[in-house]
């Protein structure tokens, strides 16, 4: 691993006593199709937190230059190699936050790429149209939070 990956990734981990799992729709706005607002995790066991994982490989280098898909892949093949660091994987991922350089670029094959590591959908998704990243040619930024039994 590149120090440059060093570098980009917080890992925390805490061991929290919880007791389960449960979607919450807030009680004064109306709820839109598709989308959890809040979610309450009572799951006994450790909660990882990924932060700015990027389309970079094990040298460093940007992979899939001005292509969302190709970066997408490379960022959650990153994911599974730093949950299974510390025994979880993708399937443990309750919320990811996405940073996209171009939101539109999201409706192109998006989330094809997303759902071949993610059957699942996460119970909280996020998504944030930024102007910039760490590098240029860096069109996406993930961030994820995972609880392990």
């Amino acid at each position: 691993m590149s120090v440059l990956q060093k570098l980009t990734l917080t890992l925390l981990i805490s061991l929290p006593a919880l007791s389960g799992v449960a979607q919450i729709d807030p009680a004064l706005t109306k709820v839109l199709t598709g989308y959890t607002y809040k979610v309450e995790s009572g799951i006994p066991g450790k909660r990882v937190y990924i932060s700015c994982q990027r389309a970079l490989n094990a040298q460093g280098d940007i992979v899939g230059v001005g292509n969302l898909d190709a970066q997408t892949k490379q960022i959650f093949d990153n994911l599974k190699v730093e949950l299974a660091r510390v025994g979880a994987s993708l399937t443990d991922i309750q919320q990811v936050s996405y940073r996209v350089k171009n939101l539109s670029l999201v409706r192109t094959t998006f989330d094809q790429a997303v759902s071949a590591y993610l059957p699942v959908s996460p119970q909280i998704r996020e998504f944030k149209d930024v102007q910039t990243l760490l590098k240029d040619d860096m069109l996406l930024e993930v961030e994820v939070i995972a609880v392990v039994n």
